[in-house]
């Protein structure tokens, strides 16, 4: 009896390998698809906002769009306001990629008069108080760890005595 044996290895088909790289390329080009690409950044809607002329009365607002154009989550940590008058409320605190929440700020024109209020400070009914503040926001943003927004007035009327 004869038995005649091979001495060749036996090769996988040919289109057995070029389906499993095809595979593995469409795996890894998904996951690199959804892979995040670079660190939070920050961008506002607007940096700075005049209210014109206002009554020394009067409470204004204003909304400000603050979205993560990054490619990780972004932090708000913190929120500040450079005077009393000014009052901020932040939406959200996390934004993922993509993402957009709301900075309602809030002058109220009445409480910065009482605090600048001084014998020497007084608004006369025809010359305007030009005044300015701004909201500070902290964040996780390598590149803007901290960023603001600029809010103008021209207070009009007379000062109300606290």
């Amino acid at each position: 009896m004869n038995i005649e044996q091979s001495t060749q290895p036996t090769r996988p088909k040919r289109g057995l390998i070029l389906g499993l790289a095809l595979t593995v390329l469409l795996i890894g080009g998904f996951s690199w698809a959804m892979w995040p690409k670079g660190p939070p950044q920050i961008q506002l809607s607007l940096e700075s906002y005049d209210f014109g002329q206002i009554q020394a009365t009067d409470k204004v607002e204003t909304t400000v769009m603050v979205r993560n154009v990054g490619g990780r989550p972004l932090e708000i940590l913190k929120v500040t306001a450079s005077c009393g008058c000014t009052k901020a409320q932040l939406g959200s605190e996390t934004l993922q990629p993509g993402q957009q929440t709301t900075l309602k700020i809030i002058f109220d024109a009445a409480s910065h008069s009482a605090e600048s209020m001084g014998s020497e400070d007084k608004v006369s009914s025809t010359k305007p108080e030009e005044v300015t503040h701004a909201v500070y926001l902290r964040t996780n943003d390598p590149e803007h760890p901290e960023v603001e927004v600029e809010i103008k007035a021209q207070i009009v009327g007379k000062k109300v005595s606290p």
